[in-house]
């Protein structure tokens, strides 16, 4: 595992008295860090950040005698800061990062906090997630006649109706794993799976952070899937646009999922904080029209794979600027106006593959196999 010393070259930009489009910036980055990250900050600590899988990571921090004195506590986020004892010594440690993309984020979220570079150590280790979900996929025995990836929740909830059918309960169907360090990160990304009366076998998985999507679609290309529906929520940067708008990225080896939509300018993100005002301006002048962090990793896999039929859609969740300005983070994705009768008209379109009666008799989660520790 190789360390890296300071910050990647666009973190080290940012600087948290920049304007920044994320309204009250300062409690933002203490609820996603946490008040003690910044007070330890503030004493001049140094942090790193392990890359890789957390529960894997603590397993080997433990063999090389380090304790676990303490876990920060934080409102949001997914990644878990821990004070390590080892004798007389002491380091700040954050687990559960794995990506280039979630690097971005923590290192930026502790660059806005004020820490220095002298004091920003990254331990490399990435884990690649490919052969764990093609096993999983295996494991299943077949194809599913579809894959829907992101907004779970509400392809579920469209699927199996706003009142549970039969003994399904939606409820149980979307319950995870774990979410701390006591069990492999990936087990709390459970996929969904529903079996229909006719037969057709659909797999909805949660959105994974950033170039993680990279591994998911690469094992589906691998499984040879057909296809599958991309959904998801989008940043808009232009003035005109309005939340709960549906827009279909200007990306080649992609098709539109059949509703409405307006073709627009499209840019992968790998965090909202490195969002500043000068940012903001400087990809409007370059005429980008709607920001995202994943769905370029599977246009990136669909390209190479040919045979897999790709649609994509993206709801805006979030106006970075105009009259419809607001908030990250201000919305909750249920709130986004007429979401449902978008996803449900986006699954009738789809009766060729089976949806036109969508009638569920069978639903189950598929957990992900540990990585070897």
């Amino acid at each position: 595992m190789s360390v890296e010393p300071g910050f990647l070259p666009e973190i080290g930009k940012l600087d948290k008295t920049q304007p920044h489009t994320v309204k009250d910036l300062e409690n933002y980055v203490v609820d996603n860090i946490g008040a003690e990250v910044i007070e330890r900050i503030q004493r001049n600590e140094a942090f790193h950040i392990v890359e890789g899988d957390g529960h894997a990571r603590m397993i080997e921090f433990q063999r090389r005698g380090w304790k676990n004195l303490k876990i920060i506590q934080k409102k949001y986020g997914f990644h878990e800061t821990l004070v390590l004892s080892r004798g007389e010594q002491q380091m700040n440690v954050i687990l559960r990062v794995n990506g280039d993309d979630r690097i971005h984020h923590i290192q930026s979220l502790l660059r806005l906090a004020g820490i220095q570079a002298d004091k920003m150590y990254t331990h490399r280790g990435r884990l690649d997630l490919r052969s764990i979900f093609l096993e999983a996929f295996k494991n299943q025995g077949h194809k599913p006649d579809l894959v829907v990836y992101g907004l779970t929740y509400n392809v579920v909830e469209s699927l199996l109706g706003s009142k549970d059918q039969s003994s399904i309960s939606i409820k149980d169907l979307m319950r995870n794993g774990s979410f701390d360090l006591s069990t492999p990160d990936i087990s709390s990304r459970q996929m969904k799976v529903i079996q229909l009366k006719n037969g057709r076998v659909i797999w909805l998985m949660y959105p994974l952070y950033g170039d993680l999507t990279l591994d998911f679609f690469a094992a589906l290309a691998s499984f040879k899937v057909d296809n599958v529906l991309y959904l998801g929520t989008a940043g808009g940067i232009s003035a005109d646009m309005q939340v709960g708008e549906w827009v279909f990225p200007k990306l080649s080896g992609l098709k539109p999922v059949g509703i409405k939509m307006n073709s627009r300018n499209y840019q992968q993100v790998p965090t909202v904080n490195i969002q500043t005002v000068e940012w903001l301006a400087q990809i409007t002048s370059a005429g980008v029209e709607v920001i995202e962090a994943e769905l370029s990793y599977a246009q990136r896999v669909s390209n190479q794979n040919p045979q897999m039929n790709v649609q994509a859609g993206l709801v805006i969740s979030e106006v970075l600027q105009g009259p419809n300005h607001n908030g990250f983070s201000e919305i909750r994705t249920g709130e986004i106006p007429g979401l449902k009768e978008n996803i449900d008209q986006i699954l009738k379109l789809n009766s060729h593959l089976g949806l036109g009666d969508r009638t569920a008799v069978r639903a189950y989660s598929i957990p992900f196999s540990s990585p070897a520790e």
